[in-house]
């Protein structure tokens, strides 16, 4: 009896689980660059903002050599970049293809 009742709960938490990674993964990639020297930033900050809320949902720091690469369920997003001594970039015209978006080179002024 037991036995039945273990299998039954695993069971059901293999189709849980499955369930949960189903969920589409959005890959966001982009690089950013400097404006005036046009070098790549390196340690920047990258976040997804949820669009209603207006609360970080995830981020990163870019490379060394400017790019970033974030994984996401979130469809409901913009893209906001910061570094210490430039102005907030914000990116918001974001096109979903092939559950990629890529946002191309943000600049930093």
């Amino acid at each position: 009896m037991n036995f039945r009742i273990l299998s039954s709960v695993f069971v059901f938490t293999l189709a849980i689980l499955g369930i949960a990674k189903a969920q589409s993964q959005i890959e966001v990639v982009g690089s950013v660059i400097e404006a005036n020297t046009k070098k790549p930033v390196s340690f920047a900050t990258v976040a997804l903002i949820d669009n209603d809320s207006n609360l970080p949902i995830t981020g990163v720091v870019t490379e060394v050599d400017g790019t970033f690469k974030i994984n996401t369920v979130a469809t409901n997003f913009f893209l906001t970049v910061s570094f210490l001594g430039f102005s907030d970039a914000k990116v918001t015209d974001l096109i979903l293809k092939d559950k990629r978006i890529d946002v191309g080179t943000v600049i930093l002024k």
